[in-house]
């Protein structure tokens, strides 16, 4: 029994002896000095752009009114499909309107015989005047009943014209090809026609889907740099396997606030040929402004700032890492351009050697 005072004790020293050794080679783990990361320069590539998000509209887009008033009667379209210009889009009741023209028809004819009756009396009293048989006045009444009858005649002829015009417009028709839509219609309802102060029922639109552009939105710190007529890339996250190229088509010059930035709208302009790009789809832009190929680069994370620009951390002979001051040129979110300074095959360091390291002191 008097032994085990001295057990506990023996384990207790080599418990503490214990902790204090791994203490102790934790510290010496945190006090030892990591590798650098590191990188190299290579030869690549670096394209300047501006990219801007927008959505798509068609370039053409009309939307189909009606101008009279009646009864839809056939429908020949569904939404979404694609017609051909002059292609029948739907009829109105024609009974009104035939009516009319028939009406229109029988006044002209009528007309038509009392013109002849009164070129009859005009030529039959001018025979007579010529051989003094027949007073002036007389013969002045029939050429002034000739001259209203030929007026009222044109009259006639004009309200039989616009009779055949409104019957022909109870057949709707397509304005130019494309693609409907907005449609929601039935057989049965009565819309309204277009006229000088009521723009009537809009009853769909035909989108022309062949030529699109997409309106898109670019920062005034950017807008400089971007010229009409320039070539952009159209990108869709619904696609993402398909690029359109495409050109600037327009540029607003006056700028909107959105948020706390002032933005410019653009139009970029792109043929599409691909039922799957609808209208109302987001899409994003590229706009290349400069590129370079086959040059020195290195990731942006090699570089740091200094009073002189940048500079990057060189490993020369013995693993020592030599300061030098790099002169860069086009830049992306992957690589820098390196011009001076470096050269292909460089390893760089990530980090700030130690000793190079600003002092917190200072």
């Amino acid at each position: 029994m008097k032994s085990l005072p001295t057990i506990i004790i023996v384990c207790l020293l080599i418990a503490g002896g214990w902790w204090t050794w791994t203490r102790l080679e934790k510290e010496s783990e945190k006090t030892k000095s990591k590798p650098l990361q590191t990188s190299e320069v290579t030869i690549g590539s670096i394209e300047d752009v501006v990219n801007a998000g927008g959505y798509v509209e068609p370039v053409i887009s009309t939307e189909v009114r009606s101008e009279i008033t009646g009864r839809i009667e056939t429908i020949h379209i569904a939404d979404g499909d694609t017609v051909e210009a002059g292609q029948i889009l739907l009829e109105l009741e024609k009974t009104e309107r035939e009516t009319e023209l028939e009406e229109a028809e029988r006044l002209y004819e009528a007309q038509a015989l009392r013109l002849k009756q009164a070129q009859r009396d005009y030529a039959r009293l001018e025979d007579l005047r010529a051989k003094n048989f027949t007073n002036e006045k007389d013969f002045l009444d029939a050429k002034t009943e000739l001259g209203l009858m030929e007026i009222e005649l044109e009259v006639r002829r004009a309200r039989l014209e616009k009779a055949k015009d409104n019957l022909a417009k109870t057949t709707i028709r397509a304005p130019h090809e494309g693609v409907v839509g907005n449609f929601d219609l039935n057989p049965g309802q009565v819309i309204t026609g277009a006229t000088s102060v009521n723009q009537g029922t809009t009853l769909m639109t035909i989108n022309d889907l062949l030529k699109l552009h997409v309106r898109t939105k670019v920062n005034e710190l950017d807008i400089n740099k971007i010229q009409k007529a320039m070539k952009a890339r159209v990108a869709f996250d619904a696609l993402p396997d398909e690029e359109f190229v495409g050109e600037v088509s327009q540029i607003f010059s006056y700028a909107e606030s959105e948020g706390n930035e002032r933005i410019f709208r653009v139009l970029v302009t792109f043929e599409a040929g691909d039922d799957r790009i609808r209208p109302g789809i987001s899409s994003t832009v590229t706009l290349p402004l400069n590129q370079v190929d086959d040059v020195p680069v290195v990731i942006p994370t090699a570089l740091f700032k200094s009073k002189d620009g940048f500079v990057a951390y060189r490993q020369s002979a013995g693993d020592v890492w030599e300061e030098v001051v790099v002169e860069t040129g086009l830049s992306d979110v992957h690589f820098v351009e390196v011009i001076k300074g470096l050269n292909v095959g460089d390893k760089v360091s990530l980090t700030r050697p130690e000793e190079d390291k600003p002092n917190a002191d200072s």
